[in-house]
């Protein structure tokens, strides 16, 4: 599972939505592995697949979830939980705008060059499935403000709910309240290296 925003400034997404339509049609992509942030590198891991049948997880979806924004020692903003979450409880689904492959790639490059009024430069985007890409950049909830740790304390599956794919994330450990929401990114080898502050023991520094 890959999650990678570009820059994290502390803004919420304009709107909060609970879409995960296909409504935008097209074909292509350069990532098409479930639960994998759109990207333009090759990355090298196998993801979570699709997991169905899971009746405990669709009420929890309907319920509110444990967590909110506070300011970060990571890294501005994070995402921390409300109360104490056991493992493999379910901390936050990702939520976003379902955008197809082709209409995607055009809303990445034009965040990355900050064409668009209000988004200063963010990205936020989750694979789906190889169709579907969930974009939380201007229309998403808080799952969004979660930081990189290489020592995470969650992390994300893909599942099958009320007949909907849902990305959702996972406490990896029993989680405390107020403790800080993580999720190791695992970026691939590249050029253009982002500093971690993540402060985690087994912290790679990039």
């Amino acid at each position: 599972m890959y999650y990678r925003p570009f820059i994290n400034r502390g803004e919420l997404p304009a709107k909060e939505s609970g879409r995960r339509s296909t409504g935008d049609a097209g074909e292509g992509g350069d990532e098409k592995r479930e639960g994998v942030l759109l990207r333009k590198r090759e990355v090298e891991k196998s993801v979570n697949i699709v997991e169905r049948g899971m009746p405990s997880c669709a009420a929890a979806l309907r319920q509110p979830m444990p967590v909110t924004v506070r300011r970060s020692a990571i890294h501005n903003w994070g995402l921390f939980t409300t109360r104490p979450v056991p493992r493999d409880g379910m901390v936050v689904e990702y939520k976003g705008r379902g955008l197809r492959n082709i209409m995607a790639d055009q809303k990445e490059a034009a965040y990355e060059r900050g064409a668009l009024a209000g988004q200063g430069g963010d990205c936020y985007m989750f694979r789906l499935d190889e169709e579907c890409v969930l974009d939380a950049t201007m229309c998403g909830n808080i799952a969004r403000f979660m930081n990189h740790c290489c020592q995470p304390n969650c992390y994300c599956k893909v599942i099958e709910a009320d007949g909907s794919k849902h990305i959702v994330i996972f406490a990896q450990r029993d989680l405390e309240a107020n403790e800080e929401v993580t999720y190791d990114y695992k970026f691939p080898v590249e050029k253009a290296k982002i500093p971690c502050h993540c402060g985690s023991a087994r912290c790679l520094g990039m």
